[in-house]
């Protein structure tokens, strides 16, 4: 599969959330991606993320999930886990094995609590760019939402750019429900360019 001229690699990383313990609010933060090189962009590529019940919910409700790009983002979030440290090897996240390691600073997604602000957060967009709304259900193993496409490079008329201490955040798109426990799994892949391609 053909890359624009001046990529240094295609990564591509996939993790779920702990059971995170209800109430979760809206704006609350379960996944975030760092971006801090500064010779180089990182353009989304594809993101897309799937939510189960986990631990019955009392009362169904509406909620959501949704992409919001963060500027100024000098410090990662704290808490969770950061994703691309797990394991790591020297081929971990490539798509192909003799691409150069990745320059992703921080990928981090939450365990059974939202991420956390560092002292000094970064500025999230006042708006999302892309979001999803569905109904919870009530019942351990219902699937809320599977496999949604939150951004295709592929089919955007612009692909989304992260330049040095920029990125962005999944976040709760409303409140969730009051009870229970839920899972988010979220899928990315980006590439990593010399900054003369965009």
């Amino acid at each position: 599969m053909p890359v624009p001229p001046g990529t240094r690699g295609v990564y591509q990383i996939a993790d779920v959330t702990g059971a995170l313990v209800a109430p979760v609010a809206a704006d609350n933060i379960l996944f975030s991606f760092q971006w801090t090189d500064l010779n180089h962009f990182a353009v989304l590529d594809y993101l897309c993320v799937s939510a189960a019940v986990s631990g019955a919910i009392t009362t169904a409700v509406t909620t959501g999930l949704e992409l919001v790009p963060v500027r100024d983002f000098w410090n990662a979030y704290t808490g969770g886990t950061q994703v691309n440290t797990v394991g790591v090897t020297g081929h971990e996240m490539k798509l192909k094995s003799n691409f150069d390691a990745s320059l992703v600073n921080d990928i981090r997604i939450a365990n059974t609590i939202p991420l956390e602000l560092p002292l000094v957060p970064g500025t999230e967009d006042g708006v999302s760019i892309s979001q999803v709304i569905f109904g919870t259900g009530t019942a351990v193993g219902t699937t809320l939402v599977s496999a949604h496409v939150l951004f295709d490079r592929a089919t955007n008329s612009y692909p989304f750019i992260m330049d040095r201490s920029e990125g962005f955040n999944i976040n709760m798109a409303l409140n969730g429900p009051a009870t229970g426990t839920f899972r988010v799994s979220v899928t990315a892949r980006w590439l990593e360019v010399t900054k003369q391609v965009y």
